[in-house]
């Protein structure tokens, strides 16, 4: 299985994307329809992922071990 995310600007693009989905008989499920809980884990993995793209970019220094450990 493999997991895709869907980025739409309105609701009118979701729904025909939607509509795309059903006709491919693709299983899918909407943002209103995840837990909130999985949607606090994917804002952490996004700004885990953001905040590696900026320590690669030079735009901010990594944090130490015993840093990440004071955060635990």
């Amino acid at each position: 299985m493999e997991t895709i995310v869907i980025e739409t600007n309105d609701s009118e693009e979701s729904r025909m994307i939607k509509a795309v989905l059903k006709a491919l008989k693709v299983r899918f499920k909407s943002s209103g329809e995840i837990s909130p809980e999985a949607k606090k884990v994917a804002a952490g993995i996004r700004k885990a992922y953001q905040e590696m793209k900026d320590i690669e970019a030079g735009n901010i220094k990594p944090k130490s071990f015993d840093e990440l450990l004071n955060k635990l």
